[in-house]
């Protein structure tokens, strides 16, 4: 096997970690188009049905009478492309410290060879400290050991925020703390495995016409809320912007998995992979959509076939001609019913 030209910074014993991540981008394009889904609804008028209700007299309440049921399938999917991504740094650290070692590990060896995830440095040396001698190729004074430790988030500054650039604090308000990527898959790959499930809820932004815009928050929604209200005989437009969200861990805020996927699928692809091989950062040094089907391809041949449009991007440009089509629509009046 050869390594194709399209990552030739990449050792040969490492194409697999270019095949796992072909996979999270499938995945991710997965669940977009779940997502998308969900918020377009069954026949393209969105996951809430909403009616007209008088509850008190002479006010008219628009209230939620359904909501298209969340698929678990989703937040199952955001679960397996974080631990692709927190195992694709672990498969990296193994081969190359296999290959400083000289000679494969030992099936108990192996079981300590990782890529470690240290908040402060007097941690981390500890037990760079106790790896020393049997594993001196992760400890700092070798060269991979030296980029692990400048990876370690009390080295590294960079951060994912909780929101797009440019939304500020319009969709979570303000306090949803940024995080670094390595602590962000830590903990999200800790809650799957011995916690719970990460679940994907259904929230949404509701903005009204005849108001001026003012920062709003992406709620969580049930059967029965309340989205508006006003005097009966006036008429205003209301529209809804519902779409599904997934928290971040230790009851962190609800966001966008696309922009949280992206973030992290762009550090491991474009940051930490690069620099613990190369010592460099490598934007788009990975190929996205890979075929992994049973075609007969030889894996060089897959990943020089590859595209470089990620899954986010993918799903950035259908979301657009979604929201057109939505734009494009007239508006529709609530349903009245009678209060119960």
């Amino acid at each position: 096997m050869t390594t194709p030209s399209n990552l030739s910074w990449l050792p040969e014993t490492l194409l697999p970690v270019a095949l796992r991540l072909g996979r999270a981008d499938a995945l991710a394009g997965e669940l977009g188009d779940v997502c998308l889904s969900w918020s377009r609804g069954e026949n393209g008028e969105g996951p809430l049905d909403v009616v007209q209700v008088e509850r008190e007299p002479g006010f008219v309440a628009l209230e939620i009478r359904r909501i298209r049921t969340v698929p678990p399938i989703a937040g199952m999917l955001f679960s397996e492309i974080i631990n692709h991504l927190r195992a694709v740094i672990d498969n990296v650290v193994y081969r190359l410290a296999e290959q400083a070692h000289g000679q494969p590990f030992t099936p108990k060896e192996a079981t300590q060879v990782a890529f470690p995830i240290h908040y402060d440095e007097a941690s981390y040396l500890g037990k760079a400290r106790r790896l020393q001698k049997k594993y001196p190729q992760l400890a700092p004074g070798h060269p991979l050991g030296d980029r692990i430790q400048a990876l370690q988030p009390f080295n590294d500054p960079r951060t994912v925020s909780a929101v797009p650039s440019g939304l500020g604090g319009m969709l979570l308000g303000d306090g949803a703390p940024d995080m670094h990527p390595l602590i962000l898959l830590q903990r999200y790959s800790n809650d799957d495995k011995h916690r719970a499930i990460r679940l994907a809820s259904g929230r949404t932004i509701t903005r009204r016409d005849d108001e001026p815009p003012q920062p709003v928050e992406m709620k969580h929604v049930q059967v029965g809320d309340v989205v508006d209200r006003g005097p009966v005989g006036t008429y205003f437009e209301v529209v809804t912007m519902p779409a599904l969200c997934v928290q971040r861990p230790d009851g962190g805020p609800w966001v966008s998995p696309g922009h949280e996927l992206n973030k992290l699928f762009g550090y491991v692809a474009d940051v930490a992979v690069p620099r613990l091989v190369t010592g460099l950062d490598l934007p788009d040094g990975f190929p996205a959509q890979i075929d992994l089907s049973d075609n007969n391809v030889t894996d060089v041949n897959r990943l020089e076939g590859a595209s470089n449009v990620r899954a986010h991007d993918r799903m950035r440009l259908a979301a657009a001609r979604e929201y057109a089509k939505m734009m494009a629509q007239p508006a529709k009046l609530p349903e009245i019913v009678e209060p119960n």
